[in-house]
């Protein structure tokens, strides 16, 4: 508006005019002025933003970060922002690693199948259950632990009475009483009754596994045939004693014997190789 001052105002002196211009120049300065400093603050911004930009780069190839400074050493507050933030993301980033490591461990070793033996919670536990079965793998139990455990193992679960047998994924079941013939924290009171627990004699790859609870040498244990791989407990005064357990083992005659429950005591595997010395029993006393 000032720039046709002269045209407006064509009386108006030439020193009024010079004044009107001048006050031209001087807006005009002002504008150069602010431009200069938008200039000079884009190239302070623009600075760290390319940094910025280059860490963000660097950070999505996982390349080490090189945190950038000032003339005097120090870290610029974006870059130490961002600093902060990437580390927070790397270390948000390597738990989630360790995580997806950890359930993919988990579930390529998961079972198939769970079978439970008893309602103690060494034999019983849930929440194993939970971390460790695969999804809609099934878990055989008595229906003693089906009562105790009640929602707290999710279908499917199959219900195995002694003596009953089934095929479950493709697996030969047969649930073999386990039971207490003396044992018992008090008189008339036994550690295992029978009817309450299994054992479990299992079919795979053409090959017979008992795993036998705990459970003393009862007559069905004698009775079943044709194993080859026996688990055995050895442990008192719950179950057997190294003796009552190789008289057991004489009785059916598995091809190899694995004993657990005797927390690896090297006097109890001695007494077991001593009386299994003779047989042609493969005893591999390994498991603890």
């Amino acid at each position: 508006m000032v720039l046709y001052s002269r045209r407006t105002f064509p009386k108006l002196s030439s020193s009024g005019v010079r004044l009107e211009f001048h006050g031209l120049f001087s807006e005009f300065h002002s504008v150069l002025g602010a431009l200069a400093l938008a200039i000079v603050f884009a190239r302070s911004l623009t600075r760290p933003l390319v940094q910025m930009t280059r860490l963000v780069e660097g950070f999505a190839r996982q390349e080490p970060m090189e945190i950038p400074v000032n003339a005097s050493g120090e870290i610029g507050v974006l870059a130490r922002a961002f600093a902060q933030m990437g580390a927070a993301i790397s270390e948000k980033t390597a738990a989630l690693e360790r995580e997806i490591e950890e359930r993919t461990r988990i579930f390529e070793t998961s079972p198939d199948l769970i079978l439970v033996t008893d309602i103690h919670p060494e034999n019983l536990d849930p929440a194993e259950i939970a971390k460790l079965r695969k999804p809609g793998a099934p878990v055989v139990m008595p229906m003693a632990v089906a009562s105790e455990a009640g929602a707290k193992i999710a279908a499917p679960t199959i219900v195995l009475a002694n003596g009953e047998s089934k095929t479950v994924t493709e697996i030969g079941i047969e649930a073999v009483p386990m039971y207490n013939l003396q044992h018992g924290p008090k008189p008339g009171e036994l550690y295992h009754p029978k009817g309450r627990g299994n054992g479990y004699i299992i079919t795979l790859g053409g090959k017979r596994l008992y795993f036998m609870g705990d459970t003393e040498c009862t007559p069905e244990a004698k009775a079943v045939k044709d194993v080859d791989v026996a688990f055995v407990p050895m442990n008192m005064p719950q179950t057997m004693t190294p003796g009552d357990t190789a008289e057991c083992i004489k009785a059916f005659q598995p091809k190899i014997v694995y004993p657990y429950h005797y927390e690896g005591q090297k006097r109890d595997e001695a007494f077991m190789r001593a009386l299994l010395r003779g047989t042609t029993v493969d005893f591999r006393a390994n498991l603890r």
